[in-house]
């Protein structure tokens, strides 16, 4: 085990709509098994969720997040977008617990195209003939499905 350290705190001052970052020093413990990296982390009462951009998106996210809103036939704002997704703002509190060091993906399984699952979706695959046309190296239609390009 490696003693280390960090603890981030965020705050979000509403009244002058600043967000400030605050550093922590704590000891935690690193621990290794099979290879991977895992670090205790105490646990605190915390404020998760999302409700809306402090000082919104600026001119080349805009313009981003446009083209892609055009590409689905989106036809509602950002916010209302990433609405969808998100929780509300709300104050949990969270246990102690040991968790990965390191992002890792899970649940993804290689499959040949002919595969009756993605047979059963033509949406998918019309989404794959855009892919062909642009310089990307992969599709993903969020959580369900990614396809990459070999080579």
């Amino acid at each position: 085990m490696e003693l280390f350290a960090k603890r981030l705190t965020w705050e979000l001052d509403n009244d002058e709509g600043l967000t400030r970052l605050f550093f922590e020093w704590e000891e935690t413990g690193l621990f290794e098994k099979g290879g991977r990296e895992f670090v205790f982390v105490p646990g605190d009462t915390v404020i998760l969720g999302w409700e809306s951009f402090v000082q919104g998106l600026d001119k080349v996210n805009r313009e981003e997040l446009a083209d892609i809103f055009a590409e689905i036939e989106y036809e509602g704002t950002a916010e209302e977008f990433l609405r969808q997704g998100m929780t509300s703002v709300r104050q949990v509190t969270i246990g102690p617990m040991i968790v990965g060091r390191k992002p890792e993906e899970i649940g993804w399984e290689s499959v040949p195209m002919n595969d009756p699952r993605i047979i059963a979706h033509p949406d998918w695959l019309e989404n794959l003939q855009k892919l062909a046309g642009r310089n990307s190296q992969s599709l993903e239609i969020h959580q369900t499905v990614r396809f990459e390009r070999n080579g």
